[in-house]
């Protein structure tokens, strides 16, 4: 299979945001090291991750200037020393860093195979999304049938998911979103949808639970609501699992979870999950694909950009403008 020694690609030229993100022509093709595989990139998904590191918020993140991206799916085309158990033609989709290109590097240990009779643009969020989704409601939220939970950006990529999975689970679901979003989250199955940016959200989930407040609370946008979301959990039994900050960061301190907010608060960082839990993250994705072979999730539907719309995507997703997952096709 031949390779080529440069590729187009989207680099990130500053900490600025997505309005600095440059295609390129002659970025090199990188070469697969021990425990690695090379892949023709036939697309990638766009992702919160990926503003927070164009914006410098992202704890660790690259240093401008960097290939963006970090969730790619395509065509495996070189494999590294010591791996056995992909071969070239075999279709994966992973995650690292520089997915924005037409080529990019995978560990092959976390090279994920794209299910069979899928396409690949069709496997993105098998690796960030969906994982995130069910290891907010299960392994750390704790969710059970009977249970109430609250979705925030119900709408979104994961938020999709997790509205599926909480009602597959018997939980009845609250979910947030925009207005224009309304209908897209109820056909998923949510039993109330509430307006993400004019309602007193906590007053009304509330309302729907009789005073009691959610028992879980999948948190992803930060900043003002998360005071919301602290304030619509259940006392002593809710958890609130954060795992995104969209909105920006808040505050929590410790007079506020004695005093003020008596609930349960975890956070959530996939990556950090694999690395520090990887038993867990096993645990999750039998149960993901579990879910795949009994017909909860199935092949996803991503609203798919050609690789120089980047700039645009990302901004749209910033600007919460988008539904669903994005992909930027190689």
């Amino acid at each position: 299979m031949s390779i080529p020694a440069t590729m187009r690609a989207l680099q990130q030229t500053s900490l600025n945001g997505p309005q600095d993100l440059r295609l390129i022509t002659d970025a090199p093709v990188p070469g697969p090291g021990p425990g690695e595989v090379l892949i023709r990139v036939t697309a990638a998904g766009v992702n919160f991750v990926d503003i927070s590191q164009a914006r410098g918020t992202f704890a660790g993140g690259p240093q401008p200037p960097y290939l963006a991206g970090i969730e790619g799916v395509g065509e495996v085309t070189a494999v590294g020393e010591g791996v056995t158990d992909l071969e070239p033609g075999a279709h994966v989709i992973g995650v690292n860093g520089g997915a924005f290109a037409e080529y990019m590097v995978l560990p092959a240990a976390a090279a994920v195979p794209v299910p069979t009779g899928w396409a690949d643009e069709q496997a993105l969020g098998l690796v960030v999304n969906w994982p995130t989704a069910l290891a907010a409601l299960k392994p750390l939220g704790g969710l059970s049938a009977g249970q109430t939970v609250l979705i925030h950006a119900a709408a979104g990529g994961t938020g999709q998911a997790a509205v599926k999975m909480a009602k597959h689970y018997g939980a009845t679901v609250i979910a947030t979103a925009s207005p224009g979003k309304h209908e897209v989250v109820r056909a998923l199955g949510a039993d109330h949808v509430i307006d993400s940016r004019g309602t007193d959200i906590a007053a009304e989930v509330l309302r729907l639970t009789d005073g009691a407040g959610a028992d879980l609370v999948l948190e992803s946008v930060g900043g003002a609501t998360l005071d919301a979301s602290l304030a619509a959990t259940k006392r002593v039994t809710g958890r609130v699992v954060v795992y995104g900050v969209a909105g920006g960061e808040t505050a929590i301190t410790n007079w506020d979870l004695v005093y003020k907010h008596q609930i349960q608060v975890i956070g959530l960082n996939i990556g950090i999950l694999i690395q520090a839990a990887p038993q867990i993250f096993g645990e999750i994705m039998g149960q993901l694909f579990g879910l795949l072979a009994a017909g909860v999730l199935g092949p996803g539907q991503p609203t798919a950009y050609e690789l120089a719309e980047g700039p645009k995507v990302l901004a749209e997703l910033e600007a919460r403008a988008t539904v669903g997952k994005l992909a930027l096709l190689a």
